[in-house]
């Protein structure tokens, strides 16, 4: 699907897209509104092809909110918002280590994060996503009701 001079291609029947035909350092607000839309729509978007300095990201950040501390890791210079993830070869931890959903366990959790990634594997080095609304809403409606009123607690501690 094509809106605003921008191309939206799923990726799965459940969850994330690719945008295709839009420059995010020029983008106009219509093709931002597009872009928005494919998020509310795939909540994962990959926008290949991007090549974005610490300002871009910030202010590609900044369309769809703003910006949140991670309070475990320092910022680059002159960008608390933004800090590398760097693997070297001999590592054998990801960052993050296991399965989690980023800082929701803020007071006020941002509304996405966003991934630029310079480099890359050529194999391995996966990060996956699961949308957990699809997820809850696939259930029988018995789960459901055994699920509903409890209550979750989001912590960073393990």
């Amino acid at each position: 699907m094509t809106r605003n001079g921008v191309e939206v291609r799923p990726l799965t029947g459940a969850l994330g897209a690719e945008i295709f035909g839009v420059g995010l350092r020029s983008a106009s607000n219509e093709a931002w509104d597009a872009i928005h839309r494919a998020f509310l729509d795939h909540r994962v978007l990959a926008i290949p092809d991007q090549e974005l300095t610490p300002d871009d990201l910030m202010a590609v950040g900044r369309r769809f909110g703003e910006p949140s501390y991670y309070p475990f890791v320092e910022g680059i210079e002159g960008y608390p918002f933004i800090f590398e993830i760097v693997k070297e070869p001999h590592e054998k931890q990801n960052f993050g280590g296991t399965w989690h959903s980023d800082t929701t366990y803020l007071p006020k959790p941002p509304l996405a994060t966003i991934l630029h990634a310079l480099e890359t594997p050529t194999h391995g080095g996966d990060t996956l996503f699961a949308d957990t609304q699809l997820a809850y809403e696939g259930l029988s409606e018995g789960m459901r009701a055994m699920l509903d009123g409890l209550v979750a607690i989001n912590s960073a501690g393990l």
